[in-house]
């Protein structure tokens, strides 16, 4: 089965509605992460350009039909993962790309699923 599958949106605009006030006691888990097993390049929105100008943020009603994503294409890892429970046990793109997310967001993700049960995860980092 195939997937479709939208970028995930790491500018600043969206980082700060994720986060909050509280992003220092905010535990993060990142879910769903063997969806993109079978991706060869994985796009990540990292900001926004207005009229061809990077923005640190513009205003969804009045400015969508003038902006446009600035995509960071990450290379995917093509391999299941659903077996690792362990991070050392992740191909190193996955691990790539989870550090590259928590460079975005400016936080540790502490917790990673890499199956639809709920046993297939890893941990890194202190999780409760």
């Amino acid at each position: 089965m195939r997937h479709l599958i939208d970028p995930l949106d790491f500018s600043q605009q969206e980082i700060a509605s994720l986060l909050g006030e509280t992003a220092a006691e905010t535990k993060i888990a990142l879910t769903k992460l063997d969806v993109l097993s079978s991706m060869k390049q994985i796009p990540v929105i990292t900001g926004y350009k207005l009229d061809g100008v990077e923005v640190p943020a513009f205003d969804p009603l009045s400015d969508l039909d003038r902006v446009e994503p600035v995509v960071t294409m990450l290379p995917g890892w093509e391999q299941d993962i659903s077996g690792c429970t362990r991070w050392d046990e992740l191909p190193e793109a996955a691990k790539n790309y989870v550090q590259f997310l928590e460079k975005q967001l400016d936080h540790e993700i502490q917790f990673v699923s890499t199956g639809a049960e709920r046993e297939k995860f890893v941990l890194k980092g202190a999780w409760l």
